[in-house]
């Protein structure tokens, strides 16, 4: 997978994608007008017999970390009977994000609106002709071109994103944070957050000039390719293929596009390090824990598995429910 990449990676690593306001279904960005991804992927995701679930067991407790997927489909429930009853031997749920929870929303709109507005920005710097013409076909209703001739290119780019996703029938009720966040309500399990609505948004919004301006290109070229992207997602998901949601999602991502390095580095590894931090402090309890985080952030060298393994946990990737 190549420049498509980067649509998946915000839907494996960041739970705003389902924070109310933030997406077509409510209108938070503001109306300015005035009234009177390239190559396809060759890689074939593998049957591992395993789940996006890991066992990560202390001297003093035994936690669980999944992997999630931020906005989905209906089918893809019932979740395997270990996912469901790993949360139900767990007496506190950890999210990156309570999206639910109003104040999260407001603070985090009110983020999205500070780092994200450019009142003296023009697409016309940088897209070309052709390229503008195809952002205007792909911007959700409610943001019309004079509106998003007002927009960082980050922001830009994600509202693209989250429209193309939705378009591709993914929506954030069937996400499995949300499902797990509802469901942890209704059950009365303490409810606890890795991360501040200020952490995703400055990763989100964080990169360089030009790192924005090719991510927002990339996000128009390559539109087409994101529903087949989602459906390689979600095949590599339901097969607990880890190592190859990380084969493309990282290494052929970085060969393909250098740029792609410092990009996964800010929206991923580096929140790994501050996720790890806290999943350590959970471990030192001697309660239970079901830790639910987007499935890139458990992937690979650099993600959450490897680096409890390595900091001398015994983790072990859950098998799938036999039938």
């Amino acid at each position: 997978m190549t420049k498509k990449s980067q649509t998946l990676f915000l839907l494996l690593a960041f739970s705003l994608f389902f924070i109310p306001g933030l997406s077509k279904d409510d209108k938070t960005i503001p109306n300015t007008e005035k009234h009177s991804q390239a190559d396809n992927t060759t890689y074939t995701p593998k049957e591992t017999g395993k789940l996006f679930l890991w066992k990560v067991t202390s001297e003093k407790t035994t936690l669980h970390l999944l992997g999630s997927i931020h906005l989905a489909k209906k089918e893809l429930y019932p979740l395997d009977k270990a996912i469901e009853d790993a949360y139900s031997d767990s007496d506190n749920i950890v999210v990156e994000l309570d999206a639910t929870d109003p104040k999260v929303a407001a603070q985090s709109q009110m983020l999205v609106m500070q780092k994200g507005l450019d009142m003296s920005g023009s697409v016309a710097n940088l897209l070309e002709p052709k390229e503008i013409t195809k952002l205007k076909e792909l911007l959700p209703p409610e943001i019309p071109f004079a509106t998003a001739e007002k927009l960082k290119p980050w922001l830009l780019a994600m509202s693209v994103e989250v429209e193309l996703v939705k378009k591709a029938g993914y929506k954030k009720q069937y996400g499995i944070d949300k499902y797990f966040i509802d469901k942890a309500k209704i059950d009365k399990k303490t409810l606890l957050a890795l991360e501040q609505p200020a952490d995703q948004i400055n990763a989100i919004s964080g990169g360089s000039s030009d790192e924005q301006k090719q991510h927002l290109k990339n996000t128009v070229n390559d539109s087409d390719k994101v529903s087949e992207g989602m459906k390689t997602m979600f095949e590599l998901w339901n097969k607990g293929d880890a190592s190859g949601l990380y084969q493309i999602s990282v290494t052929d991502s970085i060969k393909k596009n250098p740029y792609m390095k410092d990009y996964l580095k800010r929206l991923s590894f580096d929140r790994n390090l501050k996720m790890l931090e806290k999943i350590e402090g959970y471990l030192k309890t001697g309660k239970k824990y079901f830790v639910i985080v987007g499935s890139l952030h458990t992937v690979g060298k650099e993600g959450l598995a490897q680096l409890l393994k390595d900091k001398g946990y015994t983790v072990t990737q859950a098998e799938k429910t036999k039938k």
